[in-house]
């Protein structure tokens, strides 16, 4: 899979997950890379300086020179680097539904996608499901325990497209981090981790996904570019990686601050208006970065 493969995928019309998925399918298949369905990874049996082996549930094993866990939040592969982590809960979550579109009352005319702001009850968003724009997904953020029944100070568009949600269209999504890790790789650089499994944000700024290619993408020209020094390869990695991953959380806050209920007395601060500047995220020349990452470390 080449950049140009991901910068496509950016650019497909907004329907579904499973679309990105079968697009990335076949361009690894194009390249010859066989995917294994039915298998899941239990444990680690060893690591050595040049291989690893590990057990799958049904009790086959396997054996290669590098595993590299992508494997979400609550990772089975990072168990093995930190036996005793455990993500932590951030006492909020999104509220996530599909809707038919025809059921919204709109009478303000908001053009859609739309982000309503409610300085009382924070961010609402609505935004079409399907090519045909028959669907909608609307969902919020939710910090807990605050429940109540008050619409009367909520947009049309908002009860409307609440009032009747069919229990199965309905989606709580726990946000949880992971704290700065040491290391994403094991003791003999032969299991690594990334995407979530190393640095999980929360879904605020809609990165998870997109700093989960970056990390793959950096990540091979690392091993490309450092095939001879795999372990300091990878601390560069790392060390160049975390730092973009801590401006996306700088980011996440900004955005979070807006999306949460205000007090209508106090006066709006520069992080809650003041506007963004989104080109370091969305147009990052990935071989400078990585070029720069090695220079500096080599200075």
């Amino acid at each position: 899979m080449n950049l140009e493969t991901l910068e496509n995928i950016d650019m497909m019309p907004c329907e579904s997950i499973p679309r990105a998925i079968d697009a990335l399918i076949t361009a690894v298949q194009e390249k010859g890379v066989p995917i294994q369905y039915g298998k899941k990874f239990s444990h680690f049996l060893s690591e050595t300086e040049t291989e690893v082996t590990w057990k799958f549930e049904d009790g086959t094993t396997g054996q290669t020179e590098r595993l590299v866990g992508a494997d979400g939040i609550h990772s089975r592969v990072r168990k093995y680097i930190y036996p005793d982590l455990e993500p932590k809960f951030t006492d909020a979550m999104g509220v996530i539904a599909t809707v038919p579109t025809s059921h919204i009352r709109n009478p303000d005319g908001f053009q859609l996608p739309v982000t309503l702001m409610n300085p009382k009850r924070g961010a609402f968003v609505a935004a079409p499901q399907r090519s045909d724009g028959s669907e909608l997904l609307i969902g919020k953020q939710r910090r807990a325990p605050e429940l109540d029944r008050e619409a009367k100070d909520i947009s049309e568009i908002v009860q409307s497209a609440v009032f009747d949600i069919p229990l199965g269209k309905l989606n709580l999504w726990p946000f949880y981090v992971v704290p700065k890790l040491d290391t994403w790789a094991s003791k003999h650089s032969r299991v690594v981790i990334l995407g979530d499994a190393a640095h999980a944000i929360p879904p605020t700024a809609k990165q998870g996904v997109n700093q989960a290619f970056e990390d793959v993408y950096t990540f091979a020209l690392i091993l490309f570019k450092s095939e001879h020094n795999l372990e300091r390869g990878l601390q560069i990695w790392q060390r160049g990686r975390q730092e973009r991953i801590d401006r996306v959380l700088e980011l996440n806050a900004r955005i979070d601050s807006r999306h949460r209920p205000k007090d209508p007395n106090a006066a709006p601060s520069q992080e809650e208006t003041g506007p963004f500047n989104h080109d370091w995220l969305y147009h990052p020349d990935f071989y400078e970065m990585v070029d720069g990452w090695l220079k500096k470390r080599t200075s």
